[in-house]
């Protein structure tokens, strides 16, 4: 049996983000955890950045919630809190796709960049997309950044 079945089983996720880092870790607002490190992905594409209202309590950046009065939907699935300076992920930083040939890693445009593995693309605002395969490494930002996530298939992909 495949390790990650009962993960799939229970969230009815698709793939999920491992946080590889510390900093990646305390990046994850407590409440998109499904496990203690762990983002699940249910849903495509999947959206990831900074979320740009943030502020200290008890020495921590955290989040702050802000209302939406006009309805409309978030610009991201899931809101990482960067507290590196310089910032290293953008208020729309990238999205993970599915294609008839798997996963793609699409970066959205941001300041920093993303990594799949050895290929960089984005930065500069350029955008650009890597395939992404099973255990493949994001890393979220400039060279050097510590906010790297393991990309992990749960489902099937037969």
């Amino acid at each position: 049996m495949n390790k990650k079945q009962p993960t799939f089983q229970l969230t009815g996720s698709m793939a999920a983000m491992k946080a590889i880092t510390p900093e990646a870790i305390d990046s994850i607002p407590p409440d998109s955890l499904v496990e203690q490190d762990m983002v699940t992905i249910c849903q495509l594409p999947f959206r990831v950045g900074r979320e740009s209202r943030v502020r200290t309590i008890e020495g921590k950046e955290v989040k702050t919630e802000r209302s939406k009065l006009d309805g409309r939907d978030s610009n991201n699935n899931l809101y990482l809190i960067d507290i590196c300076r310089p910032r290293h992920i953008s208020r729309e930083h990238f999205q993970i796709e599915v294609d008839s040939s798997g996963y793609i890693l699409i970066d959205r445009g941001s300041a920093c960049g993303t990594a799949v593995g050895r290929t960089k693309i984005g930065g500069h605002d350029n955008g650009g997309g890597a395939r992404l395969n099973d255990g493949d490494i994001i890393a979220v930002g400039a060279k050097g950044t510590p906010y790297l996530f393991k990309f992990i298939v749960l489902e099937n992909q037969s």
